[in-house]
């Protein structure tokens, strides 16, 4: 079969999208028809932006760790001391907000 493009697709979008569509497409330098057959066959992987997110998501998180551990090993040492208890629940929460600004990056891509 050739690789040629010989079928045409109409649909309906609402207002709002088709302004976020000729944007994107804009912004990537391409035609609308060339945005959406990237977007269509490229996995989020693919896409340098998505990398980059989850890439300092995952250096955060091993940061995370690493002062989890210290709280852990202080308390197994028995020198755990109720500020560490403090620092663990802030650095719980920063891992949360970590996570909800990932998930609300990657839900405006």
């Amino acid at each position: 079969m050739a690789r040629g493009k010989s079928i045409v697709k109409g649909f309906r979008i609402s207002e709002k999208d088709a302004e976020l569509l000729s944007a994107r497409a804009l912004e990537s330098g391409m035609k609308e028809s060339d945005y959406i057959r990237l977007c269509i066959s490229k996995g989020p992987m693919d896409h340098k932006e998505i990398r980059i997110i989850l890439h300092d998501m995952l250096t955060e998180i091993n940061h995370i760790g690493i002062n989890i551990n210290q709280v852990v090993k202080n308390n197994n040492s028995g020198l755990y001391l109720p500020s560490d208890k403090d620092r663990l629940l802030a650095y719980m929460q920063r891992l949360s907000l970590s996570m909800a600004e990932v998930v609300k990056r990657l839900g405006n891509n």
